[in-house]
C-alpha cells in the first residue's frame, strides 16, 4: 500500500473498502459506523499510515446519519471530506432492510469539471461474489433531491419484495 497519493487511499476507501465491507456485513457496517462516531475516520487514519501518506482530513470532516425511508428500510448516509478530484465521493448512501437482505450502496461522485461541476451519481452493485461500479449519470446538486433519486431507485428495484417479505412475516 505504500507510495500512494491522497487521492488513491481515498478512492481505496470510498470505492472498494466501504462498498466491500457494507455488502460482506452490513449489519456490522450499520452497527459500527452508527454507533462509533469516529469510526470512519480511524479507519482511513489506518490506511493513510499504512500507505506512508500524512492524512490531511480530521475526524469531523466524516459523518453518518441514519434516515429511517419506512418502516422496513433505512439508509445511513455516509459524510466525506469535500471530494478535490473525480472520482472521489462526495457522500455515499447505504439502503438496507431491517433483515439486511436487501441492500444497495450508492456513491455521490465529483463529477467532470466540464460538465458544469455537477456530482455524479453511481452505485455499486453486487452480482455473485463480484462488485461493479455503475455511473448513472449527472445528479442534482441538492442533497434531498439526491436522497429522494436513491431512495425511488432502491424501492423500485426492491420495494415489492420488501412490502412481500414483511407482509409475509406479519401473517404467520
Amino acid at each position: 500500500m505504500e507510495n500512494m497519493s491522497i487521492d488513491q487511499v481515498m478512492l481505496n476507501f470510498q470505492h472498494k473498502m466501504l462498498p466491500t465491507w457494507f455488502y460482506d456485513d452490513p449489519k456490522q457496517f450499520v452497527g459500527v459506523t452508527s454507533m462509533e462516531p469516529t469510526a470512519l475516520f480511524e479507519i482511513v487514519n489506518e490506511l493513510f499510515r499504512r500507505a506512508g501518506v500524512e492524512n490531511p482530513y480530521k475526524a469531523g470532516q466524516f459523518g453518518v446519519e441514519y434516515v429511517e425511508v419506512s418502516k422496513n428500510v433505512g439508509v445511513l448516509n455516509v459524510r466525506f471530506p469535500k471530494a478535490e478530484n473525480s472520482p472521489l465521493c462526495h457522500s455515499a448512501m447505504c439502503f438496507f432492510d431491517k433483515e439486511f437482505k436487501y441492500i444497495r450502496y450508492y456513491t455521490v461522485e465529483k463529477g467532470d469539471d466540464t460538465k458544469e461541476k455537477f456530482p455524479v451519481m453511481g452505485v455499486w452493485a453486487k452480482d455473485g461474489d463480484k462488485l461493479e461500479h455503475i455511473a448513472l449519470g449527472m445528479a442534482s446538486l441538492d442533497p434531498d433531491d439526491r436522497m429522494m433519486e436513491c431512495i425511488d431507485m432502491f424501492m423500485g428495484k426492491y420495494g415489492d419484495d420488501i412490502a412481500r417479505d414483511y407482509d409475509e412475516q406479519v401473517e404467520e
